[in-house]
């Protein structure tokens, strides 16, 4: 059986206790995960090429060996250094290729100077509104805000359709349903939701037969709406001015929608204030129709869909932020700077700092899995006083040297090798025949 790698930072108590650190995947080859550490972040103080360059860099390393080193700096210490030389630290180009030998890995513990970091919202985590009642909930998030811009867009939609048709030689149709269309309005707007959801609560084979009149009639669509309406609806509902989308490549593929993302993200994160302990996965939505961004993950229970990456409270499992995969995403022009993200060039590492962006510097705990978890986005987290959990591919980059060429065939039952580099700890826990880690 394989052996469960874990990397942690200075939050993890004993290796025997840890828990949720991800599952077991296959990973893509390293060039995936290969950071370019040559960009300045944007919105941080500094980048991970900052760290690990010049005299900063030198603070990182332990030395086990050396009697005269002095007392490695408290990482409050370091917070303060990073904010005072971010400017006047120079960047070395060839600093990815010594990235492996950034990090001096040691044996000896008693230069391990990590310390959880401290929650700064335990007394304010749970609900942060008062309604339990379900359609209040969901008027709390479909508010009147975002209902009434969909409305304004879906009618704008509908009347610059119904223009360009006239101008056709032959015009609209007289039987054309476009003729029957009149504007609609929010309260219309709730309805088409609840016939929405009411389809999804009780499945038919045809649209049509949800406002049938047989003995399998269901009168409550028929109260809510005709399906003449129902279809004008569906054909017109809208959710953005197609004349301010400039976005373009992957992004565009859900630029219709990117509003709806916005708010429900937005939303999400206001009602609910999470734990301590947060952790980022993916999930799928079934989907079979023609897109060129359909995920297969056999692991789930869809397999076949869209694939969404979430930023979840790790006890109740309440979604805080995602975001839609859109496929690989290429750079738009020679400029890396505009293709990494505080210096990340990583598809995986960028998700996880994007996800992040709202929870950094609050004590949080991530937990994540060895897609997303590598030595380098570990070490940026804790600097940005987020404590890390979480597996990893030992062929990763940055990993101790001592763990990528250990032979475990050597290894007797339940061994246990662990290296440390000051803030990171690494551990593996070679088992033959059960895993205590899940």
């Amino acid at each position: 059986m394989e052996p469960d790698r874990i990397i942690d930072d200075v939050g993890l108590p004993e290796a025997s206790t840890s828990k949720s650190v991800g599952t077991g995947r296959h990973f893509p080859d390293d060039d995936d995960y290969d950071w370019q550490p040559n960009q300045r972040p944007h919105d941080l103080d500094m980048s991970y090429s900052e760290i690990l360059s010049g005299p900063l860099g030198e603070e990182l390393r332990v030395d086990s060996g050396s009697e005269e080193e002095e007392e490695p700096m408290s990482l409050e210490e370091l917070r303060a250094i990073l904010e005072e030389t971010a400017e006047d630290v120079e960047e070395d180009p060839e600093e990815h290729e010594r990235l492996s030998e950034s990090f001096n890995w040691s044996s000896d513990y008693s230069t391990f100077r990590g310390q959880p970091e401290v929650y700064s919202q335990a007394g304010e985590r749970g609900p942060n509104i008062k309604e339990t009642d379900p359609l209040k909930l969901f008027t709390h998030v479909w508010d009147h805000d975002i209902m009434n811009s969909i409305v304004a867009q879906t009618n704008e939609y509908a009347w610059q359709t119904i223009a360009q048709a006239s101008e056709l030689p032959d015009g609209i149709s007289a039987h054309s349903r476009l003729n029957d269309w009149v504007e609609t309005t929010t309260d219309e707007l709730y309805k088409l939701f609840a016939v929405m959801i009411f389809m999804s609560l009780m499945v038919a084979g045809r649209v049509s037969e949800y406002w049938s009149t047989g003995t399998l009639a269901m009168p409550g669509f028929r109260k809510l709406m005709s399906i003449k309406r129902y279809w004008l609806l569906m054909r017109f509902l809208h959710f953005v001015d197609n004349n301010t989308i400039s976005v373009h490549g992957s992004d565009r593929k859900v630029a219709k929608i990117q509003p709806i993302i916005d708010h429900c993200n937005k939303k999400f994160n206001s009602m609910y204030t999470p734990r301590r302990e947060i952790s980022i996965d993916e999930s799928l939505l079934l989907f079979k129709g023609r897109l060129s961004w359909i995920q297969c993950i056999r692991t789930k229970a869809a397999r076949f869909g869209i694939k969404f990456y979430e930023l979840c409270e790790a006890v109740t499992g309440y979604l805080l932020k995602f975001e839609v995969y859109t496929g690989k995403k290429y750079p738009q022009t020679g400029d890396s700077a505009e293709d990494s993200l505080y210096g990340f060039t990583s598809a995986s590492a960028k998700v996880v700092l994007r996800l992040m962006q709202r929870f950094l510097n609050k004590g949080h705990c991530l937990v994540m899995d060895n897609f997303y978890n590598s030595v380098t986005l570990t070490r940026f987290l804790k600097l940005n006083k987020t404590d890390v959990i979480g597996t990893l591919n030992r062929r990763r980059m940055g990993t101790p040297r001592d763990i990528q060429i250990l032979n475990e065939r050597k290894l007797q039952k339940a061994a246990v090798v662990s290296r440390h580099c000051g803030d990171v700890l690494f551990v593996e826990i070679y088992l033959f025949e059960t895993t205590i880690l899940k």
